[in-house]
């Protein structure tokens, strides 16, 4: 048995080691690791295992061992090791101490790591290019309304006036657009910010700040199955709601008072948030469209908007580690959902 799984111990692709407590010198070591960092076994274990880790690095390495040596079971934990070419490699590592020998098995996290790094690097340059953006299209956009309201329309014939007013209406919609542009590159959902809260009460909120609208539809808005506890950020979210309620008090069929249903359900270790409505609805073959920032389903003449809310949604969704939907017939209303994660601490908070 021990040939056996000496020959799994040399074959496996994964970093595999034992190392003394007394020391921190490794033992064991497979050739995954002079394929990854390139050092021999020989080299690697005639010095501390910590000489080959990240300055930066070492004091949260040293939390992780004496979290073992105080009897923690498998820990799991990141950081960087020096590559005899002299750049750095990141580790993932799971470890536990037995028997005063630490055994663990690491995977090299390199490309992961930067391509994080790449992505936060490419939002931020979005996120300022988007602010640059909308502060330059202000500018001239404020002269152009401003000279507008200078125009004494009286003096003008009739197709004068309404080639004026196209202009006007041209200036408001541009102002729309920006200012769509800037609300939604300031959407950030800080790790810090979520807190296990109950969605019951985000979704009340919701319904209040769109109460005035509501009433003036006489929409009738239910809630069916009970709601959850969940670690999210409670303005971004309760924005969610406000759009998706939004939406469908504004897309109801002239003739008749929408009804709305609000529902959640345990889907996948998590959750599955629905906003139904009874209204226009939309072709279905559009729905991969719905998403999109200023896309519009429905004609701008019959209804107003900039085409971003549900942009809005799935960006502050997204955030939360969840996913959003879409259906809707002509004629037969539409349903928007969303599924978020469930935590550990979730289900503390709910219980």
């Amino acid at each position: 048995m021990s040939g056996l799984m000496d020959k799994f111990f040399d074959l496996t692709l994964a970093m595999l080691c034992t190392a003394r407590r007394d020391g921190n010198a490794f033992e064991n070591l497979n050739p995954a690791w002079e394929r990854t960092l390139g050092w021999s076994r020989e080299e690697l274990c005639s010095k501390s295992f910590l000489d080959f880790i990240h300055p930066d690095d070492v004091p949260s390495t040293f939390a992780v061992i004496a979290k073992m040596d105080e009897g923690a079971p498998a820990v799991h934990f990141e950081n960087r090791y020096r590559h005899k070419d002299g750049s750095w490699v990141w580790l993932s590592w799971v470890s536990v101490l037995e028997g005063g020998t630490y055994y663990a098995t690491a995977i090299d996290i390199t490309p992961y790591k930067q391509a994080l790094a790449t992505l936060v690097e490419t939002n931020t340059h979005l996120k300022h290019f988007a602010y640059a953006a909308s502060h330059d299209l202000r500018e001239p956009l404020h002269g152009i309304s401003g000279h507008l309201s200078l125009i004494d329309s009286s003096g003008l014939d009739e197709q004068s006036q309404e080639s004026l007013g196209f202009v006007r209406q041209g200036a408001t919609r541009m102002q729309q657009l920006i200012d769509g542009l800037t609300t939604y590159a300031r959407i950030s959902v800080p790790n810090g910010s979520r807190v296990p809260v109950s969605m019951a009460v985000i979704l009340q909120e919701a319904t209040f700040a769109v109460a005035q609208s509501a009433v003036e539809a006489q929409a009738a808005i239910r809630t069916e199955g009970a709601m959850p506890f969940l670690s999210v950020d409670a303005g971004p979210m309760s924005q969610v709601f406000q759009n998706l309620l939004s939406n469908a008090i504004k897309y109801r069929k002239p003739t008749k008072s929408p009804v709305i249903s609000v529902r959640s359900v345990p889907v996948d270790n998590g959750w599955r948030f629905e906003v139904e409505d009874d209204g226009v609805g939309f072709d279905p073959r559009y729905a991969d469209r719905a998403f999109a920032i200023f896309q519009r389903l429905h004609p701008r003449s019959e209804y107003e908007g900039t085409g971003i809310g549900l942009a809005i949604v799935e960006r502050v969704v997204q955030l939360h580690g969840g996913h959003v939907g879409i259906r809707s017939q002509l004629g037969q209303g539409t349903t928007a959902w969303f599924w978020l994660p469930e935590t550990r601490a979730d289900k503390r908070g709910a219980g």
